[in-house]
């Protein structure tokens, strides 16, 4: 069910926002549904007072499956509100509307005006599109630059869900990075944390099937997501050899640039550059810098659903510091949404 109707007023509780001079918070008016996923549905609306466009996500509480839904949205919020990059929205407002039979749970980013790299490929409202290899490395290039940066925060940010779907292409080429809802904030000596299965098939790592990811995941993502822009085919469509995705044979491009995919897609973490810093380095031809310390030196224990209070499988085999390497196992449900707004300009100049 849609929770909202074009020309639908959403205004926020004056408590947690600067007010205007009515007395309420910021008004939003509902332009167009731009995604909807499991749980929340995402539009795009206009800032009533300052005509700026804006994406809402939106979570109703009657659709979620039960609290920690809530409690992931407000996670992403939380994180998002201390970002600061050009290639990922602008975080604006979150607040919560109590109805009388419903509590709804909004998140207003900027809006990335322009197409998905999904819509693209598939050939929505135009035709098919493919990239050639300076494009595939002009995408790459950004899309590590927003990872460098993620990484590199305290605690530092997995995104966990890079996929066409998730990368927008804005007018003069910008790719924006959105959707942060599967994304992983890494914290020191975590004692307790639950392992759930994220990412989106085809594009995921084979350590996100058992709920850990490093920074080399998204680079795996990344790798995943220059095939299916290069060849027109879905990662999950094709062959796999002892868990690696044989993408050779239908993806067009340089020795080079193969190679570098060849090392992005290895299927254990460790067989595949340590950073993002390293794969730009690389697929610029420049000498690789030394790999960064791994986001977490000390672990402790971990406690998980499946283990018990001791952190002990069920088969005796402990998993501590020395057994994963640096690498979590935290994981949490996360949410799909696309924004497709058109700019048909922009796309007529990346066909040349």
């Amino acid at each position: 069910m849609q929770i909202h109707q074009v020309g639908d007023l959403v205004v926020a509780p004056e408590s947690v926002v600067e007010t205007e001079s009515n007395g309420e918070g910021p008004r939003y008016a509902i332009a167009s549904l731009l995604g909807q996923g499991s749980m929340c549905q995402t539009y795009a609306a206009t800032e009533v007072a300052t005509g700026q466009s804006v994406a809402i996500k939106v979570l109703s509480l009657l659709e979620a499956t039960d609290w920690k839904t809530v409690e992931l949205f407000e996670r992403e919020a939380k994180v998002l509100k201390h970002l600061d990059h050009p290639n990922i929205p602008n975080y604006l407002n979150h607040f919560q509307i109590e109805l009388e039979q419903d509590q709804r749970f909004y998140l207003v980013q900027e809006l990335a005006e322009g197409y998905s790299f999904a819509t693209l490929v598939e050939g929505v409202e135009r035709k098919p599109w493919r990239a050639n290899e300076k494009q595939a490395r002009w995408i790459a290039t950004q899309v590590l630059g927003t990872l460098t940066y993620l990484h590199g925060l305290t605690p530092p940010v997995i995104h966990r869900d890079i996929k066409p779907e998730n990368l927008m292409l804005k007018p003069g080429g910008q790719v924006y990075l959105v959707d942060f809802n599967a994304m992983q904030a890494v914290y020191r000596n975590t004692k307790s944390y639950r392992c759930t299965f994220v990412g989106t098939l085809g594009y995921m790592p084979p350590e996100q099937f058992s709920g850990q990811a490093c920074f080399a995941s998204d680079l795996y993502s990344l790798g995943a997501t220059l095939v299916y822009l290069l060849s027109g085919k879905s990662p999950a469509d094709l062959p796999e050899e002892d868990l690696k995705i044989q993408f050779r044979g239908v993806t067009p491009g340089s020795a080079a640039l193969l190679d570098w995919l060849d090392h992005l897609l290895e299927p254990m973490a460790e067989d595949r550059f340590a950073t993002a810093e390293q794969a730009l380095a690389t697929l610029q031809g420049k000498a690789i810098p030394q790999a960064a310390a791994p986001p977490l030196q000390t672990f402790g224990e971990y406690v998980d659903p499946q283990l018990d209070e001791a952190g002990v499988w069920l088969a005796d085999q402990k998993f501590d510091s020395a057994g994963i390497r640096g690498r979590l196992r935290l994981g949490w449900d996360g949410w799909l949404y696309g924004l497709d707004a058109p700019n048909r300009n922009m796309i007529e100049k990346w066909d040349g």
